[in-house]
């Protein structure tokens, strides 16, 4: 209970607990001078700041200008506003100290992320050449069935079979250097643009609709193998 005729100000309200028993208010004032009579007692007291705060234990330190008296230090050393401080720091100030003692570990770091970022946006897309591929035979296929459905006249199939040959060429000539059983899309790849495409050109017969229909099937295959779009 306050001491008899006590204004407490507002703010300043300390209790203090004993045996598990709370008690107070009290100013601070006169929580230290009861305090300060209690002797080896008061080693087991606990103070908090109003209603809601934190309990600080006490310790019993040793006064050269009288006997040993009992100060309210929660952990570290003693003021009045000791029992109202945070007991931990907030995590911006925790995570800036951290980054200030370790500043070099944190700079190489940063520099590890940039490498890898600038790693992943300059690494070559994959299948990138197998796509031009594709899309090169899709489009030989798309105009050669374009060509039967209207009726085309030879000259038109022979035009479609100098402009095929120029542009299967060179793709031929890359595909056999690396083809193989291990590299599936590009071995498919080699025989629709070799053995296949050349004999899809000309009007609808059985075997040019059986050349036809492997080189799609080939074609299909490759798409799903790299992801095609």
């Amino acid at each position: 209970m306050p001491f008899p005729d006590e204004q407490i100000p507002p703010g300043e309200e300390w209790y203090y607990e004993i045996d598990g028993r709370a008690h107070g208010p009290l100013s601070w004032s006169n929580l230290e001078d009861l305090l300060g009579r209690s002797g080896e007692t008061a080693a087991q007291v606990r103070i908090r700041n109003g209603v809601d705060g934190e309990w600080a234990q006490f310790r019993l330190r040793s006064s050269p200008a009288r006997s040993p008296s009992l100060i309210a230090t929660p952990v570290d050393s003693f003021d009045r506003t000791a029992a109202q401080r945070p007991l931990f720091r907030p995590n911006g100030s925790r995570f800036r100290s951290l980054f200030q003692r370790n500043r070099d570990i944190a700079l190489a770091f940063g520099a590890w992320i940039l490498l890898n970022m600038l790693f992943v946006l300059n690494w070559p897309e994959p299948y990138a050449r197998e796509r031009r591929y594709l899309a090169t035979l899709q489009s030989i296929v798309a105009e050669a069935d374009q060509l039967r459905a209207s009726g085309a006249s030879d000259k038109e199939w022979l035009e479609l079979r100098k402009r095929a040959k120029e542009g299967l060429a060179p793709m031929i000539k890359e595909l056999q250097k690396s083809a193989s059983s291990a590299e599936l899309p590009r071995q498919q790849l080699l025989w629709c643009a070799r053995d296949l495409a050349p004999k899809i050109m000309g009007p609808s017969t059985t075997e040019r609709d059986q050349n036809e229909g492997r080189l799609k099937q080939y074609l299909e295959s490759v798409d799903r193998a790299i992801g095609g779009h």
